[in-house]
């Protein structure tokens, strides 16, 4: 607990936008009666970006079992979210289907649409922008497993797929949504759909922003109709090295960033949104960030450490980018007191890595 009260105040007394943070660094001193671990945080200046003005910054949230959207402490997280200094939220509604080969589709009952709704309208009188991203969950599987033996089965999941789209894209432009997300890591399928009829649809039902969030640089470069969408949206963990240092996962940032840039570049240029990005606050997390299956099986110690590094490398590299106009943190829940310094889920709430985005965007 002294530890973390220590890297807190440190954490407070950076400015962030205007300083390039460097990981704490961990040495002992020996007061009178017992050995405790002092944090000190070295930092230099970093160039700022003019154009990061525009980002939208936010995080993905999501609704606890126990903190419903439309419940007074769901309003206090987002106003919590606000103050961190940000201006935009992703909120997620989930569909669901019994397996990766079924062609059914329904809604999950995880966020209903009166309870979207009030995070919506909650969202809103924050003062976040609202991007609705529509995910989708499989028993013990993934959205980027769903596949198909052949293109009738295929297209029929994609109609049932449509048609849960739209609705959620109805109700976005009713309640004023700024941006909506028309897929989220379908890997195996993203490349082989006929998305243009539906966008096309989707721009006579909605207004705002359109995007698809690829899963990593791969999934950007396999997709074939960015031209018709406004940003070129993804979901991107790469790896961030074995030891949990700064430096080494500002290194790795870096390179990932160079990487999809580079992609991007080839497809007529289009603005990035990071629509996830993050890391657990858990050992050994930075090498395979993308890991959350094993956090289930709370083996693995806190590491509040790391993971205020790794925000930081994002932060730092983010900043100087020229093409990143979003970034989405995963995640932020609907419970005002999630988070706090036992836990090692990807959540920043209540712990170091949310002092550390507070310095940078309200800086």
């Amino acid at each position: 607990m002294f530890r973390l009260s220590v890297l807190v105040a440190m954490l407070v007394m950076i400015g962030g936008c205007s300083t390039k943070v460097d990981p704490p660094v961990v040495k002992e001193v020996k007061p009178a009666a017992k050995v405790v671990k002092k944090v000190q945080i070295k930092h230099e200046p970093v160039r700022f970006n003019p154009s990061s003005a525009g980002q939208w910054k936010g995080f993905n949230a999501m609704q606890t079992s126990k903190v419903a959207w439309d419940s007074s402490q769901a309003k206090i997280s987002l106003l919590n979210m606000a103050a961190v200094g940000a201006n935009a939220v992703a909120l997620i509604p989930f569909m669901k289907q019994s397996s990766i080969h079924a062609t059914d589709i329904r809604l999950a009952n995880n966020v209903t649409i009166p309870q979207l709704t009030a995070a919506i309208e909650a969202a809103h009188k924050a003062g976040l922008k609202v991007v609705v991203k529509p995910q989708i969950l499989i028993p013990g599987g993934w959205a980027g497993d769903i596949s198909f033996s052949n293109e009738t089965q295929r297209n029929l999941w994609f109609k049932n797929y449509s048609e849960h789209l739209l609705m959620y894209a109805r109700l976005s432009q009713q309640l004023g949504v700024e941006a909506f997300v028309i897929g989220t890591e379908l890997k195996k399928v993203a490349k082989d759909l006929p998305w243009l009829p539906l966008i096309a649809q989707l721009r006579r039902e909605f207004r705002g922003k359109l995007t698809y969030a690829a899963h990593n640089v791969d999934g950007v470069e396999k997709f074939p109709y960015w031209y018709k969408l406004d940003v070129t949206g993804v979901s991107y963990y790469p790896p961030l090295g074995d030891m949990g240092e700064y430096d080494e996962m500002l290194a790795h940032v870096e390179l990932a960033l160079y990487k999809l840039n580079r992609v991007v570049k080839e497809h007529r240029n289009k603005s990035v949104w990071l629509l996830e990005i993050g890391v657990p606050s858990a050992s050994g997390a930075s090498s395979q960030p993308w890991e959350w299956r094993s956090l289930e099986k709370r083996t693995q110690r806190p590491d509040l450490t790391m993971q205020t590094g790794a925000v930081a490398a994002w932060l730092n590299v983010i900043q100087r980018s020229k093409n990143v106009k979003g970034v989405f943190f995963w995640n932020w829940f609907s419970d005002p007191y999630a988070g706090g310094e036992s836990d090692i889920d990807y959540t920043v709430q209540n712990k170091p890595a949310e002092i550390m985005i507070r310095q940078y965007w309200n800086n």
